[in-house]
């Protein structure tokens, strides 16, 4: 639909130059020139104690106020310690944070002088698109050079940021801006991960720069995000500009839209895999096993929190997690077993939280707690092994194994020769390798026993 009565304007489309994705989520802005500003991570800011308990919207604004004006668009510090809104309070994630508050971050960027933009690595919706709202203003120094849009986006962002966006219908949702985002980032970020696992296979490339060059590759790919995402909303703010009226929740029915032919593949690409995985993601959601349990906080305090329990998934468990966090608050643990087919890549069971809750639950205690149940199945077949090893009696595949489990297996320089699990993005997930021996009634049983206690 067009508003004809808002004139044509001409909008310059915003670049993705000095925007970035180099901080890890939750993780410290350490390494950063001094004029790039960090949104949706960073190390968090935790609001005075007597911020902690807003009575008001008008305090909860305050809140948010006070953050950006302390250095970094970033949610998760206001999230860790204020524990409970007043009605009519709203949280915000990063990207509504700036859609919100724009005088506060334009005060910031030209108090800093402010030339970049950085987010965090695996890029969500949230940290790209604050990205582009941030380096808007870095650009035009000016709150009037954001979109009309602006505030519309904050919304749909925010609603998929805390797992309230509710679209369950998979042609539906690849034709929203959530359904953009994860269909690029998943076709992009499916080619990144096999060129980096082909530069750890490779016999040519020397052993001393393998992380080197994987960085690299990684940087590029998250650019890229970033520049296709850049496309969409550049191709938004052209079309507003031209009377039309965008809809984030159907992009395919917005007028106005111009894509390359480069963008129009890619997204191609990307959806066919969106639509297969919406549709798994969506039987295994409604079969999957919801509770309510209390866990207690760091601080001391008991909190009743979801947890969210798959078994045997078709996806990968990393893939079934990130979707059940477009669909549950950040207040919940989802754990998921990835079935019995070993020749599958990724991990064999993964239990994770958002990180926004990383300050109200120390994951590392159910860590220990699946290391303890992994060896206790494994010390019985590891003494086998081992006595056949003395006789040399071993087969190839039990010589493999006892190679692997001694010395190959991930997270052994966290928790002890041979422990599958470990914690990692942060320490708000647990992922466990491939030699992983518990199945799937094992999972369950650890994971339902722990926060029963």
């Amino acid at each position: 639909m067009r508003d004809t009565e808002t004139p044509e304007m001409e909008v310059r489309p915003t670049s993705p130059e000095n925007c970035f994705a180099s901080v890890q989520k939750a993780g410290r802005a350490e390494g950063l020139s001094p004029d790039v500003v960090v949104v949706d991570t960073g190390q968090p800011i935790i609001p005075p104690l007597e911020m902690r308990s807003p009575q008001t919207p008008e305090e909860v604004d305050e809140i948010y106020r006070w953050t950006i004006r302390n250095g970094i668009i970033d949610h998760h510090g206001v999230d860790a310690s204020v524990l409970e809104m007043p009605e009519g309070g709203t949280r915000r994630c990063a990207a509504k944070m700036v859609a919100d508050f724009p005088d506060e971050v334009l005060a910031l960027i030209q108090e800093k002088n402010i030339k970049g933009v950085s987010g965090h690595i695996d890029s969500d919706l949230d940290s790209i698109t604050a990205t582009y709202l941030t380096k808007i203003l870095v650009d035009t120094r000016s709150v009037s050079g954001l979109p009309k849009f602006t505030q519309k986006l904050g919304e749909i962002v925010n609603l998929v940021d805390y797992g309230r966006f509710g679209e369950t219908d998979p042609q539906r949702f690849i034709k929203s801006l959530p359904g953009y985002f994860g269909s690029l980032k998943n076709v992009l970020f499916d080619k990144m991960h096999a060129a980096i696992g082909a530069i750890w296979r490779s016999a040519e490339i020397p052993k001393e720069e393998k992380a080197g060059r994987s960085k690299a590759v990684s940087e590029q790919f998250h650019g890229e995000l970033i520049t296709q995402m850049f496309a969409i909303f550049n191709a938004c703010a052209k079309a507003e500009s031209e009377g039309f009226q965008i809809n984030f929740e159907d992009l395919d029915t917005t007028n106005g839209l111009t894509f390359s032919d480069e963008f129009k593949e890619l997204l191609r690409i990307g959806r066919e895999k969106s639509l297969t995985d919406v549709e798994a993601f969506n039987q295994e959601f409604e079969s999957a096993e919801q509770r309510r349990v209390t866990i207690r906080t760091k601080e001391g305090a008991n909190l009743e929190v979801t947890l969210l329990i798959f078994g045997q998934t078709k996806l990968s468990p990393l893939a079934v997690t990130n979707m059940a966090y477009m669909r549950m608050p950040p207040e919940t643990i989802v754990a998921v077993y990835a079935g019995q087919d070993r020749k599958k890549g990724g991990d064999n069971y993964d239990i994770g939280m958002k990180v926004e809750s990383l300050d109200l639950f120390d994951l590392t205690s159910l860590e220990a707690i699946f290391n303890d149940a992994e060896r206790e199945k494994r010390e019985p077949i590891l003494l086998s092994l081992r006595q056949k090893e003395k006789e040399g009696t071993l087969s190839e595949e039990e010589t493999k194994l006892l190679k692997t489990w001694t010395t190959l297996r991930p997270g052994k320089e966290y928790l002890g020769i041979g422990d599958p699990t470990v914690c990692v993005a942060g320490g708000s997930l647990i992922a466990a390798s491939k030699t992983s021996l518990l199945n799937a009634e094992d999972f369950r049983r650890v994971v339902t026993n722990f926060f029963s206690k």
